[in-house]
Protein backbone atom coordinates (compact mmCIF):
# COMPACT_ATOMS: atom_id res chain seq x y z
CA UNK A 1 0.00 0.00 0.00
CA UNK A 2 2.88 2.18 0.76
CA UNK A 3 4.08 2.12 -2.86
CA UNK A 4 0.85 3.65 -3.98
CA UNK A 5 0.69 6.26 -2.27
CA UNK A 6 4.32 7.05 -2.85
CA UNK A 7 3.57 6.56 -6.55
CA UNK A 8 0.62 8.87 -6.31
CA UNK A 9 2.95 11.60 -4.54
CA UNK A 10 1.99 11.63 -1.06
CA UNK A 11 3.75 10.14 2.27
CA UNK A 12 3.42 7.56 4.45
CA UNK A 13 2.49 7.77 8.22
CA UNK A 14 6.51 7.31 9.25
CA UNK A 15 7.02 10.08 7.31
CA UNK A 16 4.55 12.08 8.20
CA UNK A 17 5.63 11.31 11.57
CA UNK A 18 9.44 12.62 10.83
CA UNK A 19 8.51 15.86 9.20
CA UNK A 20 6.67 16.82 12.57
CA UNK A 21 9.37 16.14 14.29
CA UNK A 22 11.76 17.42 12.34
CA UNK A 23 9.60 20.74 12.55
CA UNK A 24 8.93 20.89 16.44
CA UNK A 25 13.36 19.71 16.51
CA UNK A 26 13.44 23.51 14.04
CA UNK A 27 10.51 25.14 16.67
CA UNK A 28 13.10 24.29 19.84
CA UNK A 29 16.09 25.80 18.03
CA UNK A 30 14.24 28.76 17.04
CA UNK A 31 13.00 29.22 20.64
CA UNK A 32 16.52 29.22 22.20
CA UNK A 33 17.87 31.27 19.51
CA UNK A 34 15.29 33.98 20.40
CA UNK A 35 15.82 33.34 24.00
CA UNK A 36 19.49 34.07 23.55
CA UNK A 37 18.86 37.48 21.23
CA UNK A 38 16.12 38.18 23.72
CA UNK A 39 19.16 38.01 26.89
CA UNK A 40 21.35 39.93 24.65
CA UNK A 41 19.23 42.39 24.07
CA UNK A 42 18.33 42.66 27.94
CA UNK A 43 22.03 42.94 28.55
CA UNK A 44 22.79 45.70 26.16
CA UNK A 45 19.63 47.95 27.56
CA UNK A 46 20.93 47.13 30.67
CA UNK A 47 24.41 48.57 29.59
CA UNK A 48 22.64 51.30 28.01
CA UNK A 49 20.82 52.66 31.29
CA UNK A 50 24.24 52.05 33.02
CA UNK A 51 25.93 54.44 30.83
CA UNK A 52 22.81 57.12 30.39
CA UNK A 53 22.99 56.93 34.41
CA UNK A 54 26.71 57.57 34.51
CA UNK A 55 26.57 60.54 32.28
CA UNK A 56 23.78 61.90 33.75
CA UNK A 57 25.09 61.58 37.39
CA UNK A 58 28.60 63.35 35.52
CA UNK A 59 26.39 66.10 34.49
CA UNK A 60 24.83 66.65 37.83
CA UNK A 61 21.50 64.88 37.26
CA UNK A 62 19.86 61.46 38.73
CA UNK A 63 17.51 59.27 37.77
CA UNK A 64 14.57 59.55 40.47
CA UNK A 65 13.64 55.67 39.77
CA UNK A 66 14.76 52.84 37.59
CA UNK A 67 11.35 53.28 36.15
CA UNK A 68 10.01 55.35 33.34
CA UNK A 69 6.44 56.69 33.53
CA UNK A 70 3.60 56.06 31.06
CA UNK A 71 4.79 57.75 28.28
CA UNK A 72 8.38 56.17 28.29
CA UNK A 73 10.64 59.46 29.86
CA UNK A 74 12.83 59.00 32.60
CA UNK A 75 12.21 62.08 35.20
CA UNK A 76 15.85 63.74 35.89
CA UNK A 77 16.31 65.56 39.11
CA UNK A 78 19.10 67.91 39.41
CA UNK A 79 21.69 67.38 42.27
CA UNK A 80 22.39 70.92 42.64
CA UNK A 81 21.51 74.15 40.35
CA UNK A 82 18.73 75.45 38.49
CA UNK A 83 19.25 74.14 35.40
CA UNK A 84 16.85 71.72 33.97
CA UNK A 85 17.94 68.63 32.55
CA UNK A 86 17.15 70.14 28.60
CA UNK A 87 18.98 73.05 29.17
CA UNK A 88 21.76 70.95 30.25
CA UNK A 89 21.61 68.94 27.50
CA UNK A 90 21.42 71.94 24.82
CA UNK A 91 24.34 73.43 26.55
CA UNK A 92 26.26 69.81 25.46
CA UNK A 93 24.98 70.15 22.20
CA UNK A 94 26.24 73.74 21.56
CA UNK A 95 29.75 72.84 22.72
CA UNK A 96 29.90 69.37 21.06
CA UNK A 97 28.48 71.58 17.99
CA UNK A 98 31.17 74.21 18.46
CA UNK A 99 33.85 71.84 19.15
CA UNK A 100 33.33 69.89 15.52
CA UNK A 101 32.95 73.23 13.62
CA UNK A 102 36.77 74.19 15.53
CA UNK A 103 38.09 70.42 13.71
CA UNK A 104 36.46 71.03 10.52
CA UNK A 105 38.41 74.32 10.19
CA UNK A 106 41.75 72.75 11.18
CA UNK A 107 40.89 69.68 9.01
CA UNK A 108 40.90 71.95 6.26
Amino acid sequence: MNWLIKLLGGVTATEFAEVFSLAAKDREVMVANNEFIKSQCDLRQQRIDYLENLILTKVGYVITSSESDATGHKEFQPIGGNNTWNQVKRNLELKDHKLMQERKKHAH
